[in-house]
């Protein structure tokens, strides 16, 4: 006796067959592993075919000496030594800041996740934007990892796994239409990535290395930041600003204004750019949190 497959699939036969067969391998564990896989193969790409910073231009990450890698002096953000200094407070301090801001930022979804999977409901919880966070903290990580930067790659690290832990615990209460967005959403990360990657290679992107990994980082987190702009207008426009969180907000601008200093320090435009403007869209979203507040605080 064959086994059928399941009903859901069976029945919709209007969608595309390799939609259906990725949305299959997603409602499995193994199989949305594979699918993080398929997110992160361009980032092994890059590892090995893109050549390093602190390589000869012509060798290849595995050809690169070990002497050339300096996680210490990094971690210092190249400062010869560690005090209570200017330099030390923009080198050290802000990154290490900005570190911990930003992953409890990332943990602030972890009892709405535990809950929702323990009741098998997500209730008011958005689980779509985890899947574009991944791709966020993935397209730092090529930055990242170019460059050698340990500030911004461990919280990035992070991140991706929060996130890749959140969709897998998540992915099976979303509906239909809502799987489809974080299929495209992974698809279009992975696309961005191979072709980066592919052009660096085969020298179609004019470009160095670290400008090509830092525009894409940069494009990926513009995209980030303008998703709540939409949210913002409806807030705006409503006058209610009850969907706005003020802790995440003000740890918005924390964050922001941290990572931002510490790219000035660096002297890294890829760095400070973006993260000067989250800081802007989290200080909008705070003082509409400010001026509109609640509806039933306007009414009493």
């Amino acid at each position: 006796r064959r086994s059928e497959p399941p009903t859901g699939f069976q029945q919709d036969r209007s969608r595309p067959p390799l939609f259906l067969t990725i949305e299959m391998l997603a409602s499995r564990r193994a199989g949305f592993l594979l699918l993080c896989l398929v997110l992160l193969a361009p980032e092994a790409l890059g590892l090995v075919i893109v050549p390093h910073t602190f390589a000869d231009p012509q060798s290849t990450r595995f050809n690169v000496q070990r002497a050339s890698y300096k996680p210490l002096r990094t971690l210092r953000g190249g400062a010869p030594s560690m005090d209570l200094s200017p330099s030390f407070g923009m080198k050290v301090l802000a990154p290490l800041m900005g570190n911990i801001i930003g992953t409890s930022m990332f943990l602030s979804s972890v009892p709405a996740v535990l809950k929702a999977r323990k009741e098998n409901d997500r209730g008011s919880l958005n689980i779509t934007p985890f899947a574009a966070q991944m791709g966020n903290c993935a397209s730092w990580l090529f930055y990242a990892i170019h460059v050698m930067n340990w500030w911004i790659i461990v919280p990035n690290s992070l991140g991706l796994v929060i996130a890749a832990f959140y969709t897998l615990s998540t992915y099976h209460l979303l509906q239909p239409s809502e799987k489809a967005t974080v299929f495209k959403t992974f698809a279009l990360y992975a696309t961005l990535f191979g072709a980066v990657n592919a052009g660096l290679y085969t020298g179609l992107i004019p470009w160095s290395a670290k400008d090509a990994y830092g525009y894409m980082a940069n494009f990926c987190l513009l995209f980030f930041y303008a998703a709540p702009l939409t949210s913002l207008a409806d807030v705006i426009k409503t006058k209610d600003a009850s969907s706005i969180d003020p802790l995440l907000a003000g740890c918005g601008v924390a964050n922001g204004a941290f990572w931002a200093t510490y790219g000035l320090a660096i002297k890294d435009p890829y760095v400070w750019v973006l993260n000067l403007v989250g800081a802007g869209l989290s200080t909008l979203s705070s003082c509409a949190r400010l001026v509109f507040g609640k509806p039933d605080t306007k009414t009493k």
